[in-house]
């Protein structure tokens, strides 16, 4: 479906909406975040949401993000949810996200997961990254390869393969169906996957790093120090924490990040949608009503 700029504009609205709520539950409990990828991108050079920007990025460190889940269970009210591999079993871990119920924000890419799909933010998860140069390749090419095995897993799920592998009565062919429906375990999987997310956690490490089949690892890994001494940037109207030393990050990310995209980069931004509904949030008065609960710092 194609979606209207006035609709565009709206989506942006819930996904403010949603980035104060999750602001306003980390300034309660004294748990630190960072505006992240294209939202610290536009707080920098924009002051806002990037104008062609679909999204909205947030990053923690796993001891603020653990804070932050328990937080959730007691602050969050019923318009909001935490979409996460706790609260949602088919859920990949990265990223997390903060989600506006009664909503629909279906993804054409990810249509056939078998998830919530609501109008939502993402919370981008640090984890320790070795200071060794090797452990830090195979730490990528571990986690590529579980993240992969995951995903293959996952549609195998969701197109129901794996439930409809023929009952097999010979032993060979019966072997044979038992070490496929391993090899695509799921929820093994996934416990593999934390694993390796978190191997180097309890360890003193000089950068943390993003995991996920998406990212290479030496774009998103950064010194932990830039978390210790965080900064407020204004973002529409709002104040939000970031890292302290954002051009290191950006500079990894965009390369000369003050130079706004062409405009046919622009137009690839957005992605297909299979369906969107904003709910009671298409009367943009009361969206509004709602994003001028939280109090401006302006």
């Amino acid at each position: 479906m194609i979606i209207s700029e006035e609709d565009k504009k709206r989506l942006q609205k819930c996904q403010l909406l949603l980035l104060l709520e999750l602001r306003r539950v980390c300034n309660k409990y004294e748990i630190n975040y960072s505006l992240l990828f294209g939202t610290l991108l536009g707080a920098v050079r924009h002051q806002g949401i990037i104008p062609w920007d679909h999204d909205i990025d947030v990053g923690m460190l796993r001891e603020d993000y653990t804070k932050f889940t328990k937080a959730c269970n007691k602050e969050l009210s019923s318009a909001f949810f935490l979409q996460d591999s706790k609260t949602e079993k088919y859920h990949i871990d990265v990223p997390s996200r903060l989600m506006l119920n009664d909503t629909i924000f279906h993804d054409a890419r990810i249509q056939y997961f078998n998830i919530q799909h609501k109008i939502s933010i993402d919370i981008y998860i640090f984890d320790n990254s070795p200071n060794d140069k090797k452990l830090q390749e195979r730490q990528q090419e571990d986690f590529s390869l579980l993240w992969i095995k995951r995903k293959v897993a996952q549609n195998l799920r969701n197109q129901k393969r794996l439930q409809t592998l023929p009952q097999l009565t010979s032993i060979s062919d019966r072997i044979r169906r038992w070490r496929v429906i391993t090899f695509y375990n799921f929820s093994l999987l996934t416990k593999l996957i934390t694993y390796k997310l978190q191997k180097y956690n309890s360890t003193t490490t000089e950068n943390v790093v993003i995991a996920g089949g998406m990212f290479i690892f030496s774009k998103t890994r950064i010194p932990k120090i830039l978390f210790e001494n965080l900064i407020s940037l204004q973002f529409e109207g709002f104040k939000f924490l970031c890292i302290s030393n954002y051009h290191i990050f950006l500079t990894q990310m965009y390369g000369e990040y003050m130079i706004p995209t062409i405009k046919s980069e622009r137009d690839k931004e957005f992605p297909v949608l299979v369906e969107l509904d904003f709910g009671k949030y298409q009367d943009i008065d009361l969206l509004l009503k709602e994003i001028n609960k939280y109090k401006s710092d302006l």
